[in-house]
């Protein structure tokens, strides 16, 4: 088949989109080539001329989310940094916005445990993302209150963040799945607010 002037990127890109949707809505192992390429509105057939598996496909939406995460957390923090920084970001991550619409969210909760089966190409593209959403906090992390270095900080707050969001998501219960966002972000802002109280115990 030959295409035309730009035809085949924007084909690449409608089936990148549709399946970042799909593999953060159903997982990676739920969704099949046809469901992706029905959500792009494409043909089956249409799907090898872009990508040679499923995995490689997966490995592309990794390389392609975080430049969507970014402009979702940064949005109107160009000037903050430090503990402000931090606790605007981990609010947004945790908010009941981010839990309630997986299909446009960070793909960590729903990706990471099913990218640790298969293999290679996939973790690295994940390690990749993890890298950068890490070195984004990093840079503009305050000190803490325990002493941890700027990527000890980032890993420890992503780390915080995905496994509260996916417990918030996983959970039933309206009030404990909100309850398990606010007690992720207050972790995350006492941790760099060293002369504040504890935000989840009393003033003395």
């Amino acid at each position: 088949m030959r295409w035309k002037d730009g035809q085949k990127d924007e084909t690449r890109a409608a089936i990148v989109a549709a399946a970042a949707e799909l593999f953060r809505e159903r997982g990676f192992g739920s969704t099949s080539v046809a469901d992706v390429m029905a959500r792009a509105g494409r043909t089956v057939g249409g799907f090898y001329a872009h990508f040679a598996s499923k995995e490689e496909l997966l490995t592309a939406v990794l390389d392609e989310s975080f430049g969507s995460l970014e402009r979702t957390l940064l949005r109107g923090l160009e000037r903050t940094d430090g503990a402000a920084f931090v606790e605007k970001v981990t609010r947004r991550y945790l908010s009941p916005a981010h839990r309630d619409d997986p299909a446009h969210g960070c793909p960590l909760p729903a990706l990471a445990l099913e990218v640790a089966r298969l293999g290679t190409a996939p973790q690295a593209a994940l390690e990749e993302y993890l890298k950068q959403v890490t070195g984004l906090l990093a840079e503009r992390s305050p000190q803490t209150r325990s002493g941890l270095s700027e990527t000890q900080l980032a890993l420890g707050l992503t780390a915080l963040s995905v496994g509260g969001l996916l417990l918030a998501r996983a959970v039933a219960d309206p009030q404990l799945s909100n309850d398990i966002l606010e007690a992720c972000a207050c972790l995350a802002a006492a941790e760099v607010q060293p002369d504040h109280p504890h935000p989840l115990e009393p003033s003395t």
